[in-house]
């Protein structure tokens, strides 16, 4: 692998590019075609904590991003030069509970009993909400659905289905109001290859596809 500067600069190394790693052989520095340099100094736990910017070996670095933890290691800010900030808020167990962008979005997550993820809420300007909901086992083990819903309206979900070996079978889509249904069938051959697709609902004409092999390989569709 290799990068080469549109317009052909070499820094000082006479390169276009150089990394430099520290002792941990953890990316310190990097030089571009221009001589530009950014560097990224850690903590005592590894992290980043915050990244700089200069225009040559003697300028002063300017800091681009920085970077705060909690206790656990969980990064809990990011900030630009312009006091922007990302925010992050973790619940009792470490996981991620709330993050809020540059802009105030406000994004909250929820979990089951298994620490699995069961509502994504995503808030904007105006009060606005989208939410992501997953409901495991909605209809038996073997079946999961992801809902949409945008201010507290569902507008989209979207079923799977897996066998015992943990291999999807089928997928149904539905509009609001089950206004639109799709579905995907799958089949699989003894030796854990798709053999066919059953394509149902939507705006397209239902169809199948199959596939056959030979001892190796895909032979025909």
């Amino acid at each position: 692998m290799f990068y080469t500067d549109p317009k052909k600069n070499l820094n000082s190394e006479g390169v276009t590019k150089k990394y430099t790693y520290d002792a941990l052989n953890r990316l310190s520095e990097v030089k571009d075609a221009i001589g530009q340099i950014i560097k990224y100094p850690y903590n005592a736990s590894g992290q980043i904590t915050n990244t700089t910017i200069q225009s040559n070996e003697t300028d002063t670095p300017k800091v681009i991003s920085t970077k705060a933890y909690n206790e656990m290691g969980g990064l809990t800010s990011k900030t630009d030069p312009s006091l922007s900030q990302e925010s992050y808020t973790y619940n009792y167990l470490g996981l991620l509970q709330q993050t809020k962008d540059r802009n105030g979005s406000l994004f909250t997550y929820q979990y089951d009993e298994q620490n699995r993820p069961t509502l994504r809420t995503a808030t904007g300007a105006g009060s606005v909400t989208q939410q992501n909901k997953t409901i495991i086992g909605s209809n038996g083990i073997l079946l999961d659905t992801q809902e949409i819903y945008k201010n507290s309206v569902k507008s989209s979900s979207l079923t799977a289905q897996i066998d015992y070996l943990k291999r999807i079978t089928s997928i149904q889509v539905e509009g609001a109001n089950s206004s639109l249904t799709s579905s995907l069938g799958i089949s699989y051959d003894k030796n854990n290859r798709i053999i066919q697709y059953n394509i149902a609902g939507g705006a397209s004409t239902n169809f199948t596809t199959q596939f056959k092999y030979d001892r190796l390989r895909l032979d025909k569709v």
